[in-house]
């Protein structure tokens, strides 16, 4: 592994013999622990009639399960030791994660794993959970950047997972009965929650011999299911390419937003040329981009960034002025 010289942390990496892959770190100088993990479920993976599974599934997974049947057990547990945990879903993966003072820490761990393993999905908790997406949903209408984000999905190939409404709220739900939601979730946990699926990070100044192996044991009991990943077609037909679409935000802003398809990068994880590309364009420095927009008085901020990668990777140029 390379790290830089002044990096005092110690890491140790390895693949479970279930699949599951765990990075665990010491760091003699952080204040809290924290873990956090990423499981290749997304948007992508839900079924077609439930939009929005996902992200109610990740919601679910705080509101109790076998080992800790009490709604929100981790967040009561890592908020008395000066911490917090929370989630988010993305197109191809949700990710976890949770920081608490040290003391907190292997019980924090075990509530974190038993959550992802064996969640309840108590109907009654998944009617209370479908208002909470809900108010999501009404809040972040009046997001700009969320509503030209929804642009993006509704003028790419509607044949292609990224154009499904991800969110969810009351309306799409309701069309389902709560026991068919509780169906739904169920198979789409134990079909993507699964060891192969699963990527672990975990860090804390306890020694490493201390934990590390007690965690490895938990870890080893999550189940095996691999499967293949589904294929996707473009993301961009050629009718959708080449194309000038106007947004009248709702809030005063002037914003030009470039895309540009790319082939899958996937197969460039240890080379990463669309961050080496990123990372030029949105570079603030002298001579840069940024630098020479902004001194003509056409800019106020530039930033660069990938998006999707499962099929077409994204590269966004956003101009405000």
């Amino acid at each position: 592994m390379i790290k830089p010289p002044r990096d005092n942390r110690t890491y140790h990496f390895t693949e479970l013999s279930n699949g599951v892959k765990v990075m665990f770190v010491h760091d003699a100088e952080c204040r809290k622990s924290a873990a956090a993990v990423s499981v290749r479920c997304g948007q992508f993976h839900e079924p077609d009639q439930i939009n929005g599974l996902s992200h109610l599934l990740e919601h679910m997974l705080f509101l109790g399960c076998e080992a800790f049947p009490q709604p929100n057990h981790l967040s009561h547990h890592v908020s008395q030791y000066g911490g917090q945990a929370n989630a988010w879903t993305g197109t191809e993966s949700s990710h976890y994660f949770f920081d608490v003072q040290h003391d907190g820490f292997l019980t924090a761990c075990e509530q974190f794993m038993a959550m992802l393993q064996k969640p309840l999905f108590h109907i009654g908790r998944i009617q209370k959970e479908i208002e909470a997406i809900n108010a999501e949903f009404l809040m972040k209408q009046q997001d700009d950047l969320r509503r030209l984000y929804q642009v993006h999905k509704e003028t790419c190939n509607p044949a292609h997972p990224f154009s499904r409404f991800a969110v969810g709220n009351k309306e799409v739900f309701s069309a389902h009965s709560l026991e068919t939601l509780q169906s739904a979730l169920e198979t789409l946990h134990g079909q993507q929650y699964v060891a192969d699926k699963l990527a672990f990070c975990f860090v804390s100044a306890l020694p490493l011999d201390s934990w590390m192996h007690q965690i490895e044991k938990r870890l080893e009991e999550f189940s095996s299911l691999p499967g293949k990943e589904p294929d996707y077609p473009p993301l961009y037909l050629p009718t959708q390419r080449g194309v000038q679409i106007q947004v009248m935000p709702l809030q005063t802003a002037c914003r030009l937003i470039m895309t540009f398809t790319l082939p899958s990068l996937h197969i460039n994880t240890r080379s990463k040329p669309l961050d080496f590309i990123s990372q030029l364009l949105g570079d603030e420095g002298n001579g840069s981009l940024f630098c020479v927009l902004k001194q003509a008085g056409w800019c106020t901020g530039l930033s660069a960034a990938e998006g999707s990668a499962a099929v077409t990777s994204v590269t966004l140029i956003s101009i405000c002025s």
